[in-house]
């Protein structure tokens, strides 16, 4: 039996690479320091960016912020600034949203500064850039709608930009034999 072990106890804004099994011979080290124990600096920064609607983008982050700062953060994207609009419970994901839309089809260049992590250190201004998809961006590429019997039904999207593209809110839908129109739930085994 092998135990789970916090890499570095004091660092409670890692949200990934937190835990690891002990390497300990009796499998965990209750009562003395983690196996794993590790105090290698955890580095904030931004792990990527995109758009979720008409006028919002998600960006995400390393770790957990302070709240405060990503509600009161400076997001934009070129002269406009974006708002707050929320946030996972970890405050690791925040979106925030433009008073306009965006226009499909165009490359934004977001600016991203005063957010700090949840310890309270500030990070540097992040910049990059998000996509908003335009009609043709993704492709049906291949539908199989009549498997073997060990089989089964797919449709693979193809993306035929640069850009990631969210398939956030998609559905697949069809007619059954009562001629009722059906939704599937989105399933992406991207790669």
């Amino acid at each position: 039996c092998t135990t789970l072990e916090r890499k570095n106890p004091n660092d409670l804004c890692r949200e990934t690479d937190a835990w690891f099994p002990s390497t300990h011979n009796i499998g965990g080290t209750p009562g003395f320091e983690n196996s794993v124990f590790s105090t290698d600096e955890t580095i904030f920064e931004l792990l990527s960016a995109s758009v979720v609607s008409l006028n919002e983008v998600e960006l995400h982050f390393s770790g957990k912020t302070d709240s405060a700062s990503l509600v009161n953060a400076s997001v934009s994207i070129g002269n406009s600034n974006l708002n707050f609009a929320s946030s996972n419970p970890s405050f690791s994901t925040g979106i925030f949203a433009s008073n306009t839309d965006f226009e499909r089809g165009k490359v934004y260049e977001i600016q991203v500064g005063g957010i700090e992590d949840c310890a309270g250190f500030a990070t540097n201004t992040f910049s990059t850039e998000v996509y908003l998809h335009q009609s043709g961006d993704v492709i049906l590429n291949e539908v199989l709608f009549d498997p073997t019997t060990t089989g089964s039904d797919f449709v693979e999207l193809k993306n035929t930009t640069a850009f990631d593209i969210s398939l956030n809110g998609w559905s697949f839908g069809y007619y059954n034999t009562e001629d009722s129109l059906i939704y599937l739930p989105f399933e992406s085994t991207a790669n």
